[in-house]
């Protein structure tokens, strides 16, 4: 392995040496044959794939600017949302889910197919056997989240 003037160098890892994996411990001990971190790629089953590799999820058509849209990767849908409107990402497509009023950046709450969205103006749920969202009266936030399974949420009043 040659170390460049800049510093750089690159090494080619095979099987072996990606067969423990990252560690487990911040206080794993030097020079042992555990990865310290794993940049620019992510684990696909037995092997590494570079992140430009992977599909993206193309939001140019729905022409907003910083913070939007957020991206929330719950436990089984990928919702994406825009100052006014929550799409589901399915299949590869954004499906329009509801449109609401812009206020603040949204928060959320997800219990599996249970979803809470609030801007600090409205508030949604995600009906877990149906999966319809709709608007509810209250609570209205402006953060939530998840301690031990208990909801904890605050807003201004």
């Amino acid at each position: 392995m040659s170390i460049l003037k800049d510093g750089t160098f690159t090494k080619l890892l095979g099987a072996k040496d990606l067969l423990d994996g990252l560690k487990p411990f911040s206080n794993t001990v030097r020079n042992s044959s555990y990865l310290t971190s794993c940049q620019g790629v992510v684990a696909d089953n037995v092997s590494l794939r570079s992140i430009t590799d992977l599909s993206t999820i193309d939001t140019s058509l729905l022409g907003c600017v910083f913070p939007y849209p957020q991206l929330f990767v719950c436990t089984r849908v990928i919702l994406i949302c825009t100052p006014t409107k929550i799409y589901e990402y399915i299949s590869g497509s954004l499906i329009l889910k509801i449109t609401t009023t812009a206020y603040q950046t949204w928060t959320m709450l997800e219990y599996f197919d249970f979803i809470f969205l609030s801007n600090g103006l409205v508030s949604i749920t995600r009906d877990p056997g149906d999966h319809v969202y709709s608007l509810v009266s209250s609570p209205i936030t402006d953060c939530a989240c998840d301690f031990n399974g208990q909801a904890i949420i605050s807003g201004s009043l």
